[in-house]
């Protein structure tokens, strides 16, 4: 067998050498570079997966958030066009006495008042929708708190809902 390698002009010695290095240098970037690199790689895909699993808690707590916005923003709503309902209904009975005892100057009087009423609904109608703008813009800032984790000076805090408000 010597003798075949002899005449492909094989070494013996040196093929068993060089297979010899190959094992070492295997041996060597195994426990070196592929160990290591693949325990860096799991912990990479391990922050990943992390990371989508934190998203999707964010996109929960959002979603969370925005139904419990919407639902107190209606509530606000609806009492707010309740209290309107109200001013309005006693407006018209205010101005309906007025008008059936009024003759005259008195007459002009109750329209007057009626004009007044009207005015006073008006002012009462922007300030029940300020009101929501503001409750809703605080409910905004408390949720991206929520979201964020961060905490705000109230000073933050005002100035945040009226920018919002505006």
């Amino acid at each position: 067998m010597a003798e075949l390698f002899g005449q492909l002009g094989v070494d013996i010695k040196l093929l068993a050498a060089q297979g010899v290095n190959f094992l070492l240098v295997l041996v060597v970037l195994m426990s070196f570079v592929y160990r290591p690199l693949l325990k860096l790689m799991k912990e990479r895909q391990a922050r990943i997966e992390k990371g989508l699993a934190d998203a999707k808690a964010a996109e929960a707590l959002l979603e969370e958030i925005e139904a419990e916005r919407l639902g107190i923003l209606a509530a606000t709503d609806q009492e707010n066009r309740r209290r309107i309902e109200e001013a309005e209904e006693k407006a018209a009975l205010r101005g309906n006495e007025l008008v059936a005892s009024a003759t005259g100057r008195a007459y002009e009087e109750a329209k007057r008042i009626m004009a007044e009423a009207q005015v006073e609904i008006e002012r009462e109608r922007r300030g029940a929708e300020r009101a929501v703008k503001k409750e809703a813009a605080g409910l905004i800032v408390r949720g991206m708190e929520k979201l964020l984790r961060t905490e705000m000076t109230p000073a933050k805090n005002d100035e945040l809902i009226k920018k919002l408000t505006l």
